[in-house]
């Protein structure tokens, strides 16, 4: 299992002195769990404390070591674990949750603990109020807050804690004070008689109430939780040293006074016991300051959890370790889903409702992930962070005892569902994971979270001042109720406490009621307020606020820069000192206006806009100053050039036209050209070719003839000598017999025949090949135009030949008696070459519209009509010729049974350029050359029939005779 650590994207919010506020609850845990162990020891919990203390210091110099290596981590020491664990990650995990299960249930505990204050002073009087109530208010009561945001109970934590801290160290310092100097005290130690009278005791028994001190002490480096949130991590980490000093006071001065004050028949009930310890010296004051003390202590411990545990189930989503969902943030900090979680947890517990099996089963989790820490510190004691590795090696021995000894001493079956409550956790984050539901989705939260809440209050002040009143009211009537009911002589004391308690519950609850109310909307303002002070200061135009005089009471930056002055000596001066044409008068201020600033002899033109910012007590302008001096520069400028370019808009508008077209008369010409270069030298190696073959043709063709003859003279010998020597000897009849001679004598003439005929055919391709170049003839010339058909077909016969995707292409010709007409013939041998190929290219892509290069050519039709024409007629071309007497003009017209052309191509096909092949298979200048060719060289016309389906038809027309040189 491979984790990648993230670091945490929290802001930081929390001053130094608020995440202290927080690291103190550990300390405060110390007024319900030390009676625990007093009831059960005696003075001898003393032997509980003193190594308890040392080790719970050591711990938290540890911490503040983890801290800082990882001084980006939220959640603490549980997130640290996971660190340390990180070859061992399902370890870690189970240490980690176990951790943070037991915090959560801090929560419950504390409520039901401070209920039970309540109803053990109403009980004195034969008063009973709703258990259930009381216990779901106290635990509401926090989350009620941490909805709002951690800021709030960080201020009303650190608020409380100062006093509940200073009470607790007043009474373990001025009680050992006390034992020391007083005369009524029965001494700093136990006489002989006392340690006599106590009954023995057995390891189990240390075991038991070590089990509990964990419980509460280990907590006091919870302030580490924060480092992610705090504006100042190594203040933050630095108080652990503090917070680590004061356990020893506390801790065993605390017990010390405890051991020897407080009276072991009231049992484990925190308040009788620090009261009977604390009247002893406090006096009267004592049933007041000790009940401050454990309300307070369950109220701020209440406020920790529930600030400290999302943080650590944030961190676990952020490292992976628990669902994603929970590692969702809004946009003000708030943790909604991690707080919906602990909550639901929190109120799991609080039905459940056996305190001691809650604090029994999460204080088992809470044993074994310190004993595990204490393992992985030292197995990562190679590592920087590990300070004292065989310490903590010890210290996980003694954890591990104490778990066993100590659990089992206390219910068995509870330290097995404390051992298991941490994998059944795991176990349902996996089954969360796998569920679909949308609260479970990470995306879920954040389409919430990314959406404004537009629900709000219409009428603010009448929502406060009815909810003041209803808190006013209900102060006043409880305060009421414990004077009416609980004010006499005999009930003074359970008034107070129940005031005590009251306030305090009083204060978190308006603190609730405001964080659902006012503090919503002040954080509104005060967001608002920050966003339009930025924007006030980044903006690049020069911003100043004007009082209702006109006098300047505010400047951004960019004004500075533009008046060229510090806001000192802006502030208090009147805009008009500096912009001399500014009205005096606000109310002849016009919206937006122009004005001049004079600045060391440069004068500035600004564009001035104002708005007004009025309230029922002032009234003040805002006024927007931009330089547009450069602006009005430009525009004279620009004006100027206007004229000039109006007076020779025409010109250059006929320019530009004369230019566009002289552009694409080069574009075209020397696209031309260059084919015409192209198929000039095309020519002259068709030219020097034909010549080179010629040559050695004419030598076999000549000899030929006389090889022939020779071949007959040599056959009628050979017929004479086997006249008259029909029997020649041995060897000649053997060598006769062994070449065939008769076979020779059979096949010589007809082999000499071939040879003729293919010479021939070659010199007529030659013969072809210099008709179609005709590089010596650039002149009009008196030609016969069928010669020119004839040898361009001739170098096409190769195309026109059946292939294995199509049938041969068959030639018609019809040609009609033409006599010589004067021409280009080179030119007009390109002409055909041209019409030829595009007719031979439509056939061939007509018969292949399965392969590659499918797609109409020129707007041909669907590959459906292809395929229905090709089943029923076979490919041709028709060539026909014809003379026309009445104009003097030869007309050639060549026609193909193709697809056709669409009518949209049909308009454009003599355009330079224009083609619909694919890329690479054609230039679109075939068909504009061979218009140019017939039409301005010849005077001739030509032009294209063609409907799709009906196959295309060109039509060429030339004089016949050339009247002058074009």
């Amino acid at each position: 299992m491979s984790i990648k650590f993230k670091s945490v994207g929290l802001k930081r919010t929390l001053s130094p002195s608020e995440t202290w506020g927080f690291g103190f609850a550990g300390h405060l845990a110390f007024l319900s769990t030390a009676p625990i162990i007093a009831a059960e020891l005696g003075w001898r919990s003393l032997w509980v404390w003193l190594p308890c203390v040392p080790i719970a210091m050591l711990l938290m110099f540890q911490v503040k070591r983890l801290a800082q290596r990882w001084p980006d981590v939220s959640g603490g020491t549980p997130s640290y674990i996971l660190r340390i664990f990180r070859r061992y990650p399902l370890l870690g995990q189970y240490a980690a949750i176990g951790y943070y299960l037991s915090w959560v249930a801090f929560v419950p505990v504390n409520a039901i603990v401070l209920t039970d204050l309540i109803q053990a002073n109403l009980a004195t009087v034969d008063l009973q109020a709703p258990t259930f109530i009381l216990n779901l208010l106290f635990t509401l009561l926090m989350w009620a807050i941490a909805f709002s945001g951690t800021r709030a109970l960080a201020i009303v934590t650190l608020f409380f804690m100062v006093p509940a801290m200073g009470l607790l160290l007043l009474f373990s310092v001025q009680g050992l004070g006390w034992l020391i100097f007083s005369p009524n005290s029965p001494g700093l130690f136990p006489s002989p008689s006392e340690v006599q009278n106590l009954p023995p005791w057995q390891f189990s028994d240390w075991a038991k109430s070590f089990f509990v001190a964990i419980y509460g002490i280990y907590g006091c480096e919870i302030g580490a939780a924060f480092m992610a949130d705090s504006r100042s991590p190594q203040r933050t980490a630095n108080f652990l040293n503090l917070s680590a000093f004061l356990i020893a006071p506390i801790g065993i001065g605390g017990t010390w006074v405890l051991a020897r004050l407080s009276t072991t028949s009231l049992g484990d009930n925190a308040y009788l016991a620090f009261l009977s310890a604390s009247s002893n010296f406090w006096g009267p004051f004592a049933p007041p300051l000790v009940t401050f003390s454990i309300a307070s202590a369950c109220l701020l411990a209440s406020a920790t959890a529930v600030a400290a545990t999302p943080r650590m189930a944030y961190q676990f989503a952020q490292d992976g370790y628990l669902a994603p969902v929970l590692g969702i943030i809004s946009r003000r900090g708030v943790m909604g889903p991690a707080l919906l979680l602990n909550l639901t947890l929190s109120l799991l517990c609080l039905a459940w409702g056996n305190i001691s099996q809650i604090v029994m089963v999460t204080g088992s989790a809470w044993v074994a992930a310190g004993a595990l820490l204490h393992l992985g510190l030292w197995l990562r004691r190679r590592r920087s962070f590990s300070r004292w590795p065989y310490i903590s090696l010890a210290c996980f021995g003694i954890e591990s005892a104490v778990l066993i000894v100590g659990g089992l001493a206390w219910d068995g079956q509870d330290l097995i569902v404390g051992l298991l409550l941490p994998g059944v956790a795991i176990w349902v984050d996996w089954i969360v994971r796998q569920v679909r539901f949308a609260p479970f989705q990470a995306q879920w939260w954040i389409d919430r979270y990314n959406v404004r809440d537009r629900a709000q209050v219409q009428d603010f002040v009448r929502f406060q001042v009815l909810t003041l009143i209803g808190l006013v009211g209900g102060s006043s009537l409880i305060t009421w109720w414990i004077d009416r009911y609980l004010g006499n002589s005999n009930t003074t004391r359970e008034a107070n406490n129940l005031f005590v308690v009251w306030l305090l519950t009083a204060v978190f609850l308006g603190i609730a009621i405001a964080c659902w109310t006012s503090l919503p909307q002040a954080t509104a303002i005060i967001e608002a307020r920050q966003q339009a002070e930025h924007f006030f200061k980044i903006a690049l135009d020069a911003i100043i606020i004007l009082d209702e005089r006109g006098y300047i009471s505010q400047a951004n930056p960019a004004a500075e820069r533009l008046f060229q002055r510090p806001q000192n000596r802006l502030i208090g001066r009147s805009l008009t000192e500096f912009l001399t044409d500014f009205p005096t008068d606000p109310n002849t201020w016009i919206d937006r206006s122009e004005h001049h600033l004079i600045l060391d002899e440069e004068i500035r033109i600004l564009d001035v806009a104002k708005s007004d910012r009025s309230t029922q007590v002032l009234t003040e302008y805002v006024i927007i100053l931009r330089d547009i001096t450069e602006r009005k520069h430009q525009e004279v400028s620009l004006r100027l050039a206007l004229e000039s370019q109006e007076q020779l808009a025409a010109t250059a508008t006929a320019q530009a036209r004369q230019l566009e077209d002289t552009l694409e008369d080069l574009k075209r010409t020397q696209s031309q050209l260059i084919h015409t270069e192209k198929m000039s030298s095309l020519g002259q190696l068709v030219a020097g070719v034909a010549h080179e073959i010629n040559n050695p043709v004419n030598f076999i063709f000549g000899n030929l003839s006389h090889a022939r003859d020779y071949t007959r003279d040599l056959l009628d010998l050979i017929d004479l000598y086997q006249t008259y020597f029909p029997n020649p000897p041995a060897a000649i009849t053997e060598k006769i017999e062994a070449t065939d001679l008769e076979f020779i004598i059979a096949d010589f003439p007809q082999l000499i025949a071939s040879m003729h005929v293919g010479a021939n055919r070659i010199r007529e391709i030659v013969q072809s090949l210099r008709h179609f170049a005709r590089i010596d003839e650039a002149q009009i010339k008196a030609v016969n135009i069928h010669e020119g058909i004839d040898s361009t077909l001739m170098i096409l016969q190769n195309r026109t030949k059946a292939k294995p995707d199509r049938p041969a292409i068959g030639i018609v010709k019809e040609y009609g008696d033409l006599p010589l007409v004067e021409c280009y013939p080179g030119l007009l041998n390109q002409v055909f070459m041209n019409l030829l190929c595009n007719a031979i290219d439509a056939l061939e892509e007509y018969h292949s519209v399965s392969k590659s290069r499918s797609g109409a050519w020129l707007g041909r039709t669907s590959p459906t009509s292809r395929e229905s024409l090709t089943q029923t007629r076979r490919s041709e071309i028709q060539i026909r010729t014809e003379y026309l007497p009445n104009t003097r003009t030869i007309r050639i017209t060549l026609r193909d049974n193709g697809p056709g052309i669409a009518p949209d191509v049909l308009e454009r096909i003599f355009e330079p350029f224009f083609t619909t092949k694919p890329i690479g298979l054609g230039t679109g200048l075939g068909l504009a050359i061979s218009h140019q060719a017939i039409v301005e060289k010849h005077h001739g016309k030509l032009e294209c029939v063609s409907q799709p389906g009906e196959g295309t038809t060109f039509y060429l027309e030339i004089p016949l005779r050339q009247d002058h040189t074009p």
